[in-house]
């Protein structure tokens, strides 16, 4: 059956159904060497007009019959305010639709990525079943494997793209935060009721947010490592050169100074509220230091390229600002900086969590390895969390904290392990003391008399 199909694509795809006027334009075309070089000065980001568009499509003609089901037209436009353009590809109008997918994601008009976000949302709420199969709390896998399998099936989907979709709206990105904390919760075993960044410190797994950062930073050093990357060296040395102008007005401390720039796309990026790139949002911080400060800046464009004096030795000084940061790096070198730096960043925000019942047991991020069966790896860090079914049920339910049978207090994970006098003498019969914290029961190696003293006071199984 498989060789049936492979001899029909085959000779559905054979040149030899090509017209000979085709073949022969194909021929004559490919011996043809292709020549990069141009003396033209243009601009990176300089507009495309509707007719030079349509001078395109008509010399696509020669190469290509006309448009098919796969010829779509987007009309990217953040306010309706302009109809779509009529374009034709050998005389037959191309479709125009609101959005498309392409290469795995999904573009609109207004280029919000919302159905992009909602669509890999589904798929992987979808996926979200496989762990939920291997995820159960008695007889489960371990922690390490189901982390592994929600890496390999659902977080691969959320990673890819994310440089591009990144820019969203944050209102936009928080669907897929369910995701992630829905599958943080069934690798762990936690509750509902969890806070958040304790799924983070437990699993040691930071929040998407921090990931996109994380990936953005990557592919932004792995562009500057790669010489003939297309990206490399065009909105970077528009944003450096911004940088050193607000450096030279701090500097020798100028009140009022107007920046002059043909860069759209550098104007429109520091206009941008959501931006994800991390040189825009350092030379937007700096901008408003100086604003704090009292001086005036305004941002202006200019045309490039068109007989205004001066415009050239400007651009060229642009270029050469970044002489030191487009030199090639060693990608390798700067991927284990970027993954520092961004832990640093969440262990910065993990360290204003001292209220947080893991923080005390947990202050420093770090990955812990957990060997133990799954009723135990789950009933340690519930106790580590905070959160069990006995201390906080009640949430789920709408009802009453639940407090000590002997002495009134209100039952928490602190008062069951280390406070409650009723259980003090096993205490000193598991533990040998009966004065602690929380870390030496429930540090990164737990006690070994731990789940012993919970069965023998009879709060394992409430858990």
């Amino acid at each position: 059956m498989v060789d049936v199909l492979a001899e029909d694509f085959a000779s559905i795809c054979s040149a030899s159904n090509y017209t000979e006027p085709f073949l022969t334009h194909k021929n004559h075309t490919e011996r043809i060497k292709l020549r990069f070089q141009t003396t033209k000065h243009l601009s990176y980001n300089i507009d495309l007009t509707i007719f030079e568009l349509h001078t395109a499509l008509s010399v696509i003609k020669h190469t290509s019959p006309g448009p098919d089901e796969k010829t779509i037209g987007i009309h990217f436009c953040k306010r309706p305010l302009h109809p779509d353009p009529e374009l034709f590809m050998s005389g037959v109008p191309i479709r125009f639709q609101d959005n498309y997918k392409f290469l795995g994601i999904v573009f609109d008009t207004r280029l919000t990525f919302l159905p992009h976000i909602a669509s890999l949302r589904k798929r992987c709420l979808r996926s979200l079943n496989s762990l939920r199969t291997l995820s159960n709390t008695s007889w489960g896998a371990d922690r390490s494997c189901l982390l592994r399998v929600y890496r390999s099936i659902i977080r691969s989907m959320i990673d890819y793209g994310s440089v591009v979709y990144g820019s969203a709206r944050p209102s936009y990105l928080k669907l897929l935060d369910y995701v992630h904390h829905q599958a943080l919760r069934l690798c762990l075993g936690a509750l509902r009721t969890s806070p958040i960044p304790s799924l983070y410190a437990e699993a040691f797994e930071p929040s998407l947010s921090f990931r996109r950062d994380k990936l953005s930073l990557s592919y932004y050093f792995w562009i500057l490592s790669n010489d003939n990357h297309p990206l490399r060296g065009t909105l970077l040395n528009e944003i450096t050169a911004v940088y050193f102008a607000l450096k030279y007005i701090d500097v020798h401390e100028i009140r009022k100074s107007i920046l002059y720039t043909d860069s759209v796309s550098l104007l429109e990026s520091l206009r941008n509220s959501s931006t994800r790139n991390p040189l825009i949002k350092e030379v937007k911080d700096f901008y408003r230091h100086l604003l704090s400060k009292g001086a005036r800046i305004l941002f202006s464009w200019v045309p490039s390229h068109v007989g205004i004096t001066g415009n050239e030795l400007v651009d060229k000084s642009a270029k050469s600002a970044t002489e030191f940061v487009t030199r090639p790096i060693v990608y390798a070198d700067v991927r284990s900086a970027v993954n520092q730096w961004c832990h640093c960043q969440w262990q910065e925000k993990w360290n204003m969590e001292t209220n947080n019942k893991l923080h005390v047991i947990k202050p420093v991020l770090s990955h812990w390895i957990t060997k133990l069966n799954r009723r135990c790896a789950v009933v340690l860090t519930r106790l580590r969390i905070g959160h069990t079914r006995l201390t906080h049920k009640y949430l789920l339910f709408a009802e009453s904290p639940p407090t000590c049978s002997h002495s009134g207090d209100i039952l928490t994970v602190k008062h069951i392990l280390t406070d409650c006098v009723a259980v003090n003498r096993r205490r000193l019969r598991y533990f040998r003391s009966s004065s602690f914290d929380l870390s030496f029961l429930l540090g990164q190696i737990p006690h070994f008399n731990l789940f012993m003293y919970l069965k023998d006071i009879g709060v394992f199984h409430d858990i």
